[in-house]
């Protein structure tokens, strides 16, 4: 039950950020986001019993992945969504597990077999008939081309930073590291 529903609230991400922009702009809108989510972390963290203090040795590593995901990646993630749809936007943003094997196996940390890459060739196929195919919008007249290119820029920044934080994990829980990391996002 709670994967269902975790699912269900990601996917309605998309759609809440669309009746959200209605009232605020995207700058704003990541705003409130990023305060609210370290928020949450920090308290899950101190449910779970995990410190969010960070290391002495290595923060560097971190504040990169903190800068990368919640910071660089939220700009194109959010400006490409208020010009595209939804649907194209969560498209785009699903690329971000192809990205990932792509870089982790240029970093010799996972290996890309003919099977992966097959794979991730029919992907990026698909992908790009919906972003280059796609006309305009009925209800705007806009073109989503710029949008769903933001969004995918997202996904590559997103994915890179996924392979810099995958040593961090070996030490520290995924929202463990995640929350140490945010302060890098500040910038």
């Amino acid at each position: 039950m709670p994967l269902v529903l975790m699912v269900l609230c990601w996917g309605f991400n998309f759609v809440s950020l669309k009746l959200i922009y209605q009232q605020m702009p995207a700058s704003a809108v990541s705003l409130f986001r990023f305060l609210i989510m370290w928020g949450a972390l920090a308290l899950i963290c101190k449910i779970r019993g995990e410190s969010i203090r960070p290391p002495t040795e290595g923060y560097w590593r971190f504040l990169v992945v903190g800068c990368l995901s919640m910071g660089l990646y939220m700009v194109p993630f959010l400006e490409g969504l208020a010009r595209s749809t939804p649907a194209e936007t969560s498209i785009m943003l699903a690329t971000a597990p192809i990205f990932t094997v792509l870089i982790a196996a240029s970093m010799k940390q996972e290996r890309l077999t003919p099977a992966i890459f097959f794979a991730t060739l029919v992907s990026f196929v698909g992908v790009a008939i919906v972003l280059l195919g796609g006309g305009q919008h009925h209800s705007t007249g806009a073109h989503p081309l710029l949008g769903n290119g933001l969004v995918l820029l997202s996904a590559l920044i997103w994915s890179v930073a996924t392979v810099t934080g995958r040593p961090l994990l070996q030490k520290y829980s995924p929202i463990q590291m995640l929350t140490i990391a945010m302060p890098g996002a500040i910038p």
